[in-house]
């Protein structure tokens, strides 16, 4: 069966890193991928990187700015002008002349316009560089557009900006307090209230922290073995999938796939480059750790095998066995289990190693 058929329902399979679309044939001992992978891959001392993952942690500044963010989303603050230096939140009304090889362009200028720093409103370095600074005073900006810029005239090109600030303005929150938090949402009471604002953002910061660090593991695993080869059909599949995807996102928009690429300042041949690396990215980390699990003799135990098949199934909405297993394939399901427990272990023995 080819990935296209359930590119829909592998979306749901496979955890926080990556999305895998597809059905290969079975190969050697219900392998999902019926080649000798030594052919491919050699492993490299993978127990041995550089791994160090993340801490998950919610201050009690956490809470608070949490809180604060809440008061400005309702318009319960006040803007109040200032004569110190600018930091991070304030809000700035700027004067600014920018210059492409010493001449100035098209957008690139603006009178009394209204900047809160922070906001990324503007390239990088630009609300930074104004960071420090007092009304009144001047800042000369050397800048540079990104690779990716949504102007592909402008993209990876240097830019100086001259930038005069008139004004100056502080957000004044009111006191978090009960009866300000009552403005915004019925309470039983501040302590309450504090606690379900800490279990959110303990659950925001887990999911957020536990996928960066899954990334990193992978991705430090990778380089540190050898990719001799990828199997052409298995990268192109993943590349034909990941482009569909796009093909859809731009259709919801009621764009085409070429206008919602030159939104992100890609010509389609970048856009075609980006989509097989990424295809080969997921191919490598499937080879990699299907690798490991033969190495470190891991298998799915029917426990495990159940309990996700009702997971994905659910996730899927799908209620029978039958259907599901038929669109996506046995074997396959049972390989991107085994990739995943292999992240999962190595990621394991190496945190413990660490404690």
């Amino acid at each position: 069966m080819s990935r296209k058929n359930i590119a829909a329902l592998v979306m749901v399979i496979i955890l926080v890193t990556s999305f895998f679309s597809g059905c290969k044939s079975s190969g050697k001992n219900g392998d999902f991928y019926p080649y000798k992978l030594s052919d491919y891959v050699t492993l490299g001392d993978y127990a041995e990187i550089d791994y160090k993952p993340l801490e998950i942690s919610v201050t009690d500044e956490d809470v608070d700015n949490e809180i604060r963010a809440r008061f400005k989303e309702n318009e319960l603050t006040t803007m109040q002008e200032k004569q110190g230096a600018i930091i991070n939140g304030d809000t700035a009304i700027i004067n600014y002349v920018g210059y492409l090889d010493g001449k100035t362009f098209e957008g690139g200028s603006a009178q009394n316009s209204l900047l809160e720093i922070g906001s990324g409103r503007f390239i990088d370095g630009f609300e930074s560089g104004l960071i420090g600074k007092t009304a009144g005073e001047t800042a000369t900006l050397n800048l540079k557009f990104p690779d990716g810029y949504h102007n592909a005239d402008f993209a990876g090109k240097d830019v100086v900006f001259e930038v005069e600030i008139t004004r100056v303005f502080e957000t004044v929150y009111p006191e978090i307090t009960y009866e300000n938090i009552s403005k915004i949402t019925p309470l039983l009471s501040l302590d309450k209230y504090k606690k379900e604002v800490y279990d959110e953002l303990l659950e925001e910061k887990t999911e957020e922290i536990t996928t960066s660090n899954r990334n990193a593991l992978i991705t430090s695993v990778i380089e540190c073995c050898e990719i001799k080869k990828y199997p052409e059909a298995e990268v192109e599949d993943y590349k034909s999938e990941l482009i569909k995807s796009y093909e859809k996102a731009a259709s919801s928009d009621s764009l085409t796939l070429e206008t919602l690429v030159s939104y992100n300042g890609l010509t389609m041949e970048q856009f075609e480059e980006r989509m097989e690396q990424s295809a080969k990215n997921l191919v490598a980390k499937e080879m990699v750790f299907l690798m490991i699990a033969q190495k470190e003799k891991l298998e799915i135990t029917s426990e495990e095998y159940e309990k996700n098949l009702a997971i994905q199934m659910n996730s899927a909405k799908i209620t029978s066995r039958k259907t599901f297993l038929e669109a996506v394939g046995e074997d396959t399901f049972k390989g991107l289990l085994l990739v995943e427990k292999a992240v999962d272990h190595l990621d394991a023995l190496l945190t413990s190693d660490k404690k």
